[in-house]
């Protein structure tokens, strides 16, 4: 899949488009993180351009990924 960025290294899609990874995938790496002893880890933000961005990525890891991992 490649990457949602012109050459210009800017985003080009909306914040759901800019999801460089799936639920799953993120779930997935959270997992063998936690299998491996790390106990504190993050969800990088994918592609956000400001706050309002920021804290609609934040609040799609807190309703689709923390349940599954938390």
């Amino acid at each position: 899949k490649a990457p949602p960025i012109n050459g210009r290294h800017e985003a080009v899609a909306d914040v759901a488009d800019r999801r460089a990874m799936s639920v799953d995938e993120i779930v997935d790496r959270l997992g063998r993180l936690a299998e491996l002893g790390v106990t504190v880890s993050a969800v990088p933000s994918q592609g956000v351009r400001d706050i309002e961005g920021y804290l609609d990525f934040m609040r799609w890891v807190i309703e689709e990924i923390k349940p599954r991992v938390g």
